[in-house]
């Protein structure tokens, strides 16, 4: 069984952060292929609406296609309209509910 990855980049500009990116790639019990799970993606309020999280996006598929993963997901809140707009136009919206219980 492999073990999980969990990364995390980041990028700062001016001591402040741009953008930070947090994955974890879970193993499956019917593939041999990663998912990655897309833990935060998160742009500084100033830099948002540049393309940034959408780059950032774009280069995980990039790296995620040269590594054979299955696929890419995330959660957003659902108040956050400006995020699923992008979600929208570049991935498809997963007919799953998430739960999850507090410890």
């Amino acid at each position: 069984m492999r073990q999980p990855d969990q990364r995390a980049d980041r990028c700062r500009c001016n001591w402040r952060c741009l953008r930070f990116r947090q994955l974890y790639h879970p193993s499956l019990s019917w593939s041999d292929r990663l998912l990655c799970f897309l833990v935060d993606l998160y742009v500084d309020h100033p830099h948002r609406r540049q393309g940034i999280a959408q780059a950032m996006i774009a280069h995980l598929v990039a790296y995620g296609c040269s590594q054979n993963w299955l696929r890419i997901y995330w959660n957003a809140d659902r108040s956050n309209g400006r995020a699923q707009a992008l979600y929208n136009r570049i991935a498809r919206l997963s007919p799953y509910l998430s739960y999850y219980l507090d410890m």
